[in-house]
């Protein structure tokens, strides 16, 4: 039987051993895309609408370099190496983790339909709900609104159970040389494990939700009152897009590690490939 504690104590140490190699790929694959994600966000709300639609294509672009960053990092956690064999390996199975995440994507997206499905039965303008933050949220029913909730609720129950028999696509990807045929692989080597998992997810999302919302809330109103301008962009939104993507980028680096680490346990040894040539 797998154990998590197990699995985080092999987590920390690969953390410790490899943060050489490590370092500079979280810094500039997952550190720096994120600080400039985040500036870009602040910047969004300064721009008119074409400009904001070219910033959430940059921001896309920032998501894919993470993606590589995770992805190197995986490569690391399971089969230890210098940090130029890891980028290698993520240039090479990058376009199958990026496809994996898609297909995944619109599978919850898929999910989540009937929600809208509801909405519209009930004649709810869906536009004016797309405006919603500009105080043009229509009223709901308490039928609709029960609606939606109750099948919100099983719906991210659906999703976190999918998640954790789901948790180790990445590592698959990366070590077995798979690419679509990866989410099956993943969802027999979860098979009985995936209430452990669970209880792992939900630990490390609230911790990870206080974690970045107190940095957040804390340098945001810090470097708000002493270097910022109300109602303008400027140096205080950097500064806390840099410092919130510090934080971000620990935890993102042991949340892979871990992953890689539970794949590692869950997957017997004989069904590795060598990727790492």
């Amino acid at each position: 039987m797998v154990k998590m504690s197990t699995v985080w104590d092999r987590t920390t140490e690969f953390v410790g051993s490899h943060a050489g190699a490590i370092a500079p790929i979280a810094i500039l694959a997952i550190l720096l895309p994120t600080a400039a994600s985040g500036t870009l966000d602040a910047w969004r709300l300064t721009l008119d609408p074409a400009s904001q639609m070219a910033v959430s294509i940059a921001g896309l672009v920032l998501t894919v370099v993470t993606l590589w960053g995770t992805t190197a990092i995986t490569a690391l956690a399971v089969e230890p190496m210098g940090a130029a064999s890891a980028a290698a390996v993520a240039n090479r199975r990058l376009l199958p983790v990026i496809a994996v995440t898609i297909v995944l994507l619109l599978g919850v997206l898929v999910l989540l339909l009937p929600m809208l499905g509801i909405i519209l039965a009930a004649g709810i303008d869906v536009a004016a709900l797309a405006n919603a933050q500009t105080g043009a949220m229509p009223d709901l029913s308490a039928g609709t609104a029960l609606g939606v909730l109750i099948y919100g609720l099983v719906a991210l129950v659906v999703i976190i159970w999918l998640l954790a028999r789901l948790v180790v696509v990445t590592p698959v990807v990366v070590a077995e040389r798979r690419g679509l045929g990866a989410i099956a692989r993943a969802w027999r080597l979860t098979r009985g494990h995936a209430l452990r998992i669970i209880g792992v997810i939900l630990l490390y999302g609230l911790i990870a939700a206080i974690a970045t919302l107190a940095a957040q809330a804390a340098f945001g109103t810090i470097l708000g009152l002493t270097l910022g301008v109300p109602g303008n962009f400027g140096i205080d939104d950097v500064m806390t897009a840099l410092l919130v993507g510090v934080v971000t980028t620990i935890i993102s680096v042991l949340q892979t590690g871990f992953v890689a680490k539970l794949y590692l346990a869950l997957a017997p040894q004989r069904d590795l490939v060598n990727d790492f040539a």
